[in-house]
């Protein structure tokens, strides 16, 4: 199951989801094109049944703004945020894309 409708769909009127990259319970995240500063982004989406909780939006609220307090180099940045609750968009983040492989496949191979 996916969150949003297909590659290609543009959120905010700017991020262009290019590939799926991974889901969970609660979301989604998509490789996207971040079509105003013309950079890859990756873009963390809620579920649908989860975009008007108001504890589940809190919660991605707060996972926003503590993530973007954070500099670190192993750390990925936060360049946006939306709660969605203004727009017909899930609420969404965008932060610094960082190619590579889930940590998953890593401790795996441990």
């Amino acid at each position: 199951m996916t969150t949003l409708t297909a590659t290609g769909q543009v959120i905010a009127e700017r991020y262009a989801l290019t590939r799926f990259v991974a889901g969970g319970a609660m979301g989604e995240v998509w490789e996207a094109t971040d079509t105003r500063m013309q950079r890859v982004v990756a873009v963390k989406v809620l579920r649908p049944e989860f975009a008007r909780d108001p504890v589940a939006v809190e919660r991605f609220r707060t996972e926003a703004r503590l993530a973007a307090r954070l500099m670190h180099p192993g750390i990925a940045r936060v360049h946006d945020v939306d709660d969605g609750l203004s727009t017909a968009d899930p609420p969404w983040m965008v932060q610094e894309y960082v190619p590579g492989r889930p940590l998953s496949d890593l401790l795996k191979r441990a």
